[in-house]
Parts: C-alpha cells; structure tokens; sequence
C-alpha cells in the first residue's frame, strides 16, 4: 500500500524533464525484456504483418459480412485509426513503447504497416462488395489531442469516429430523418 503513495508523491516533486525520461527508459526496458523472452520461446521478429495473418483477417470479416448479409443487415465497415504513422514513431515514443509491450515481437514500424495493411483489407473489401465505408483512419489526427494512447481516442478523437461513421452513414442513405 506504500509504494503506490511514494510513486504518487515522486510524480508530483520530480521535474517532467527528468521524469519522462525516465518513464520512456523504463517502458522501453520491460519491451526489451518481453522480446528477448518471445524471441527464446520461439517467436521471431515482426516488421510487418505475415501474409497468411492478413488473409485470416480479411476472410473473417469476410465471414461477418456475409454472416450480417444473410440475416438482412447492411454492413458498414470503417477503417482503424492508429497514433502511429510513418515519420511520426520518433514524436510519440513512449505511447509507441507502450503499444509495443502488447507486441513486443513487431517493430515500431512494424506497427504502422499493420494497421496499413489491415486497414487496406477493409477498404478493398468495402470496395468489392458495394459497402458504406467510413474511412475513420483518415478522419482522426495524428495527436494526442485525439489519442489518449497508440489506439484507444480521446473525447476529441471518438468525436471524430463518430462523425466519420455518421457520414458513411448517411451517405449511404441508412439514416432516417437525421438527428432527432
């Protein structure tokens, strides 16, 4: 019950230029030790996503949408956004370290061509199938204004979804009347 007290009280005495530092050493440390450990059991080192894992993905949500289809609903796929973007990993550091402890097999690149890749089978499927698409990936900005961490939005962020998604919507005319 004692340690929590004393990290609380460091944060608020240690100088932010020493503390986040500090936390990004320490977050980069436990992603290091993870993919030594992933790495010894077997696991080898990610820079993009295995092709077989990308055609999984786009086969279940091909599953989904003919799933939705037959049961009369129209589908509406959105892509995902993500923090990270090419030439942004270095301004975002720590969130991407964090991100990485989840993965800690695939590189921080590795992360951003993902998510590319993952949200190309999305828009290639919206697009053979006729479906509304919102195209979130591109709505939200890259910030942390709109990110709270690697994928998880601020208010301001799933405001943007939201009004993405309401405009796929929308224009795909499966909303009546509009707002009450």
């Amino acid at each position: 019950r004692v340690l929590p007290k004393v990290g609380q009280r460091l944060r608020q005495v240690v100088p932010e230029s020493l503390a986040a530092p500090l936390r990004l050493w320490l977050v980069e440390r436990r992603v290091q030790r993870l993919e030594a450990a992933a790495l010894a059991a077997g696991g080898r080192r990610l820079a993009d996503l295995p092709e077989a894992e990308a055609r999984g993905f786009e086969a279940h949500l091909r599953e989904v949408v003919e799933l939705l289809q037959s049961h009369g609903v129209v589908p509406v796929l959105a892509t995902y956004p993500t923090l990270g973007a090419e030439g942004q990993l270095e301004q975002h550091r720590l969130l991407v370290a964090h991100q990485r402890a989840w993965n800690p097999i695939l590189s921080a690149p590795g992360l951003v061509r993902v998510a590319a890749r993952l949200n190309a089978v999305i828009r290639g499927l919206a697009a053979e199938r006729g479906l509304a698409l919102a195209a979130a990936a591109a709505a939200v900005p890259l910030d942390e204004a709109h990110f709270a961490d690697y994928v998880h939005y601020t208010d301001a962020g799933a405001e943007r979804v939201a009004e993405c998604v309401a405009g796929a919507l929308e224009g795909a005319g499966l909303l009546e009347g509009g707002p009450p």
